[in-house]
Parts: structure tokens; sequence; C-alpha cells
């Protein structure tokens, strides 16, 4: 945080920046990540939720990093078919 920027309020998501991953968070709890493929692999981005949703994990991957953390967002948001649909 800059200093003159105005503290973030924790009731709402917000992405934070990590080496090789972007985290998605909500009041102190990650919600989930998007991150990279290890080196050498085809760059796509790996999301992933850090709940399961009845049971099941909620993962994918994206053409590239905007697609990805919307994707997160959607599966984040309860619209796990939408997040999977756009994921392709």
């Amino acid at each position: 945080m800059r200093p003159n920027e105005p503290p973030r309020s924790t009731d709402e998501p917000h992405w934070e920046r990590g080496y090789r991953c972007h985290g998605y968070w909500n009041a102190g709890k990650r919600l989930g990540a998007v991150s990279l493929p290890p080196y050498g692999w085809p760059l796509e981005y790996f999301w992933s939720l850090d709940r399961s949703v009845d049971g099941e994990i909620v993962d994918g991957y994206g053409r590239n990093l905007k697609t990805a953390k919307r994707c997160l967002e959607l599966a984040a948001a309860g619209r796990v078919a939408e997040a999977r649909a756009l994921s392709g």
C-alpha cells in the first residue's frame, strides 16, 4: 500500500501479486490462486479455487492472465459452470 492510498476495505475480494502466482483474497482468507506452470511447460495460466464445491475440486487453465483471473472470480462467486466454459 502506498502512503497516500486509503486503507482497503476488508469486505470485498482483491488480488495480490506474488512470485509466479496471483492470490485472490477476501477478509484475510485466500479464495484461490492463478499461477504459471513450471519452466519449460507451455505458457498457460492455471487457476484453482482453495475450497471444493460439492466435494469436487474446482480448477482450470486460461490462455492469458486476464482470462484465468476472470475464471477464478466467477468460480469464487459460485458460478463454476461459467468459469469452466470460459476456461475452455
